[in-house]
């Protein structure tokens, strides 16, 4: 009989704690009718015999649980109900309770002068220390709108049960609403939370002192509700959430929510308080017209009558002490969370409103790497620290969200090795570069892919890569790093592929775009782009901002002009965003930095603002490859093709003023000529096809290298 399930069902009228058994399972368990059992430690309930003498299962009308801590959680009492067998049954014997403590949940609040009918209420109902008994079937319950009780005993026998007479003392501890049970119970579900500690102390803090209300801001994807949710948890306060998305002219969703959070803030004597969580507070408080300024003008009025320990006079009644004629009234903590602060009107953020504000930045890598960790806990999924710390450095400008459906992905690919979880992060986008201007997929390019130009790949090195990889350097001797990098020179010399190669080396987010992506002939549209450009650079920090025949965007200004042309409101945007005076508030959200690299063949086009020192104040100047740049060049594209005597030095001599892009067209000419003439069967390239394709070659930048230069 053991091995039979037990088949738990709701409760009909006045019928709980009534547990069905076939006719074979009275014999099997040494059991009577009428017979009270205990099952597994969870549920109280008395025997009857079911019409169906020859049932093979159990069936139970539950009504009462056994708790086993002292959260009440209404919304959680069935998850163990498929863990219960026949095998789990305890007999127990019944007493009569001599004093019971009893905690009340009713649907709202009733006044504090009515005496509940518990004693009729609770007649014939059996129970054990701190039992959760639910009562939405009993007539008499709803007439006074109780939905269930909990009842504590002060002495009890572990085999025995206990109801109520008329001579049992009843003591009311506390008496709350269903509603704040259910949010209380949501705390034990919130996950924990890691790689947010110095924010988390902060937000705690100024909750717990309950001096302010909060604006949390930060990227969408980072975390700010769950945040939210951990820190109310910790603090033992019930957490009212509204979407202010869904408000629009409803602004009495607005003033419900604050009369929910001001109903469940007073309920626990011991730890009164409540937090509301409005998100996404611009769509209420943004610029929009008619209907969001009424929003404005409700929330400003919520806030100022809610603010956290204000104190409000009363009038005390004749009876009452004058020591509580004034007393702290407002335990409410509003969080307003946004992704948009500058779209937030500037009326909510000040002191009395939402006077305190806190950013959440873009994680770091060993931010990161303690989410991963948190993550992997959470979903049980087996990670080594080595390669928790590898995908960390990988996962550049992803944040909590991104990490979190990264790890989904992990769980639900067959393998667990490297290979499968580079497959996973190849199609796993951060949500802040999500089709975007300037996305590019940055393929792997080692610095010995490029032949020779060792003395630009020193300078860029020293200009890219040690104010990211060493910004303490920088800090410990005093100095700021470069913020820009300029590359002019011939096009075709690899000016492109060097910032490649130098994002890929670094691990950096790279943004690529020309002057053509941000160029619009409507008004305001390429400054927005440089805005928006500048906005994504700081969400994957760090970044390498790649702007393409910049000359093309911001060329030199006419000095001798009286009206401003489009390109100088162009360049006017790119330098306000460059001097760090962009990213309205601290929008930026930046956890590392942002270094603009610009590429040019015409240097001289450049307004002179750009070049100062504080913007693109390293000047590279790629030239044409010598001939030992060119012997390397050469080398490293015959590296893969299979040849036979081909004299790389002559080849060397005889391409004066090719560029990189000419060699590799040449090596490319002479195969499709190879192949011309032997056929696809052709196997190796030799130096006599190259001879030929030189006869006819000429390369693109002939002898105007003087034209280039600054």
């Amino acid at each position: 009989m053991a091995k039979h399930a037990i088949e738990f069902v709701g409760p009909d009228k006045f019928s709980v704690q009534k547990l069905y058994l076939g006719e074979e399972a009275f014999r099997g368990l040494n059991l009577n009718i009428g017979d009270l059992v205990k099952l597994k430690d969870h549920v109280i309930a008395r025997c009857f015999l079911h019409r169906i003498r020859e049932l093979d299962f159990l069936t139970c009308q539950n009504g009462a649980t056994i708790l086993k801590t002292d959260n009440i959680l209404l919304n959680q009492r069935n998850n163990f109900h498929n863990s219960i067998y026949a095998g789990d049954i305890v007999k127990l014997k019944l007493v009569k309770a001599h004093e019971v403590t009893i905690v009340i949940i009713g649907s709202q609040l009733a006044s504090s002068d009515v005496q509940y009918p518990l004693k009729d209420i609770l007649r014939s109902i059996c129970f054990v220390d701190n039992t959760l008994v639910r009562l939405e079937e009993n007539t008499v319950a709803r007439m006074y709108n109780i939905v269930a009780v909990r009842l504590t005993l002060q002495d009890s026998d572990p085999g025995s049960c206990y109801e109520i007479d008329q001579d049992t003392v009843i003591k009311i501890s506390k008496v709350w609403t269903s509603s704040y049970i259910d949010l209380i119970s949501r705390n034990i579900l919130v996950p924990a939370v890691a790689g947010v500690e110095e924010i988390y102390s902060k937000l705690l803090k100024v909750a717990r002192q309950r001096s302010q209300h909060i604006l949390l801001s930060g990227p969408a994807g980072c975390g700010k509700s769950c945040l939210t949710g951990r820190v109310a948890a910790d603090l033992g306060y019930p957490l009212v959430s509204l979407d202010c998305s869904d408000i629009g002219s409803r602004t009495e969703l607005l003033v419900s929510a604050f009369d929910k959070a001001r109903e469940v803030a007073t309920q626990n004597s011991d730890n009164p308080g409540a937090m509301l969580l409005l998100k996404d507070v611009e769509n209420i408080g943004g610029r929009k017209g008619i209907q969001q300024m009424q929003g404005i003008s409700t929330l400003v009025q919520l806030l100022e009558n809610h603010t956290p320990g204000k104190l409000i006079n009363r009038n005390s009644n004749s009876n009452s002490n004058s020591n509580n004629s004034s007393r702290s009234d407002n335990n409410i903590i509003v969080i307003a969370t946004t992704a948009k602060p500058q779209e937030v009107d500037g009326t909510l953020r000040r002191p009395g409103r939402l006077g305190f504000e806190l950013f959440m930045k873009v994680p770091t890598q060993c931010q990161r790497s303690s989410m991963l960790q948190c993550i992997s806990n959470r979903y049980q999924l087996e990670m080594t620290e080595e390669t928790r710390e590898k995908l960390a450095q990988a996962t550049r400008g992803f944040l909590a969200s991104d990490l979190n459906l990264l790890v989904k992905r992990i769980m639900m690919s067959d393998t667990d090795d490297w290979g499968t979880i580079q497959k996973c992060l190849d199609i796993t986008t951060p949500s802040g570069l999500k089709l975007g201007l300037g996305c590019v997929n940055l393929e792997k390019i080692s610095w010995q892919s490029i032949g020779g130009m060792d003395e630009i790949k020193t300078k860029l090195m020293r200009a890219i890569e040690w104010p990211i990889k060493k910004p303490e350097a920088f800090k410990r001797l005093g100095i700021k790093p470069s913020k820009g990098v300029l590359l002019y020179g011939p096009p075709g010399c690899g000016k492109t592929r060097l910032v490649r190669a130098a994002a890929s080396n670094i691990g950096a987010t790279l943004l690529s775009v020309s002057g053509a992506e941000i160029y619009s002939p409507y008004v305001g549209d390429s400054e927005k782009a440089i805005v928006e450009l500048f906005r994504q650079a700081r969400l994957g920090a760090p970044t390498i901002l790649f702007i393409d025949e910049i000359d093309t965007l911001v060329a030199a200004r006419d000095t001798e002009g009286t009206k401003a042309s489009h390109s100088d409101k162009v360049l006017s945007a790119l330098l306000t965003e460059m001097d760090g005076m962009g990213g309205k508030e601290q929008e930026s959200f930046t956890s590392g930095q942002v270094l603009v690299v610009g590429a040019t063949n015409r240097p001289g086009n450049l307004d002179g603002a750009m070049t100062r020192p504080g913007r693109l104040d390293t000047l590279l100047f790629v030239p044409p490859p010598d001939i030992q740049t060119r012997i390397k060049i050469l080398e490293t594209y015959l590296r893969g093709v299979p040849n036979k005597e081909v004299d790389i030095e002559s080849i060397a001599e005889r391409t004066e003023n090719y560029s990189g892009a000419d060699l590799e067209n040449l090596v490319k000419e002479s195969v499709l000529q190879l192949l011309s003439e032997v056929g696809m069967s052709a196997e190796c390239l030799t130096m006599e096809n190259i001879e030929r394709v030189l006869e006819t070659f000429r390369p693109s930048l002939g002898s105007r290298i003087g034209d280039y230069k600054l």
